[in-house]
C-alpha cells in the first residue's frame, strides 16, 4: 500500500482504503479504531446488510401497517421485530449502480440518543447551527457510536421523544408519578445493596439481590427493554435458521 491507499489505525496498524475500509461504513472513525474493531465492524456490516435485505426491504414495500418502518434520515426502525438499521447508500457513478450497506442493531441495545448542536458558521453576527443526534450502543461490537445530522432542533426533539416513548421513558404529567415511583424503587434497591457493602456485610447480599438492584435501576433510567429483547432475539434466531 502506498500513502494514498492506506489508513492508519489507533493501534499503529494500517488497512487498505480500497478493500478493507470499503467493507465498512463511513460512520466509523478509523483513526480511533483498532484492527480488532475494524474486523468486528466489517463482520457487522456483512451480517447487517443480509438482515436488511431479509427483513427491512420487504417492509419498505408492505401495506401491512403493523410491519411499517419508521424512518429518520438514514435510520430505519422495525418495531414488530425489535430491530433498527443504519443505512449507507452508495453509487458506482452519479445516481447509477446503487448499493446499500447496513448495520443492524437490536432496539434494546440503544442506550443513548443525545442531541448535539454545532455552530456551522457565523454570518453578520448570526450563528447558523447544525443539529445531530449521537446514537450509542455500548454493548455492541464494531460500530457502536455514530452521529446523524437532522434538519432542525425540533426534528431531533421529536426523534428523542419517539425513543423515550418506545422505552416507556416519558416525562409528561400523566406519567410523572409512575416515573418517580420507579426511580424511588431503584434508589431503595441500590441503596440497600450499598448499605450492606458499606457496613461490611457483603456476604449478606445474594446474587439475586444484586441483580435485582441493577435491573431496577436500569429500568428506572432506561425503561423496560424486555419486549424489545424478546422480539429481536426471535427475529435473529429465525434469520440464522433461514440461512443455515
Amino acid at each position: 500500500m502506498n500513502v494514498f491507499q492506506s489508513q492508519q489505525l489507533s493501534d499503529g496498524n494500517y488497512i487498505c482504503r480500497k478493500t478493507c475500509q470499503k467493507l465498512g461504513l463511513k460512520y466509523l472513525n478509523y483513526g480511533k479504531s483498532s484492527v480488532e474493531q475494524v474486523i468486528a465492524h466489517n463482520a457487522q456490516v456483512a451480517r447487517g446488510t443480509k438482515l436488511w435485505e431479509h427483513y427491512f426491504v420487504p417492509r419498505k414495500k408492505t401495506s401491512d401497517k403493523s410491519k411499517k418502518l419508521k424512518k429518520f434520515s438514514t435510520i430505519y426502525v422495525a418495531e414488530d421485530i425489535g430491530l433498527m438499521a443504519l443505512v449507507e447508500k452508495r453509487y458506482k457513478f452519479m445516481f447509477w449502480g446503487k448499493s446499500e450497506h447496513v448495520c443492524v442493531y437490536r432496539i434494546a441495545d440503544l442506550y443513548k440518543y443525545d442531541k448535539i448542536s454545532i455552530i456551522a458558521s457565523v454570518v453578520n453576527g448570526k450563528k447558523k447551527n447544525e443539529f445531530y443526534i449521537n446514537f450509542r450502543f455500548p454493548n455492541v461490537e464494531g460500530l457502536s457510536n455514530f452521529q446523524i445530522k437532522f434538519s432542525s432542533s425540533s426534528t431531533c426533539n421529536n426523534i428523542i421523544k419517539y425513543f423515550d416513548t418506545l422505552y416507556g421513558i416519558q416525562t409528561t404529567l400523566g406519567n410523572f408519578t409512575k416515573q418517580m415511583t420507579n426511580q424511588i424503587a431503584a434508589m431503595k434497591s441500590a441503596g440497600s445493596v450499598a448499605k450492606s457493602m458499606l457496613t461490611g456485610k457483603v456476604k449478606d447480599i445474594s446474587d439475586n439481590q444484586l441483580q435485582e438492584a441493577i435491573d431496577t435501576t436500569s429500568v428506572a433510567l432506561y425503561g423496560d427493554r424486555t419486549q424489545w429483547i424478546e422480539k429481536a432475539d426471535a427475529a435473529l434466531k429465525e434469520f440464522d435458521h433461514s440461512i443455515q
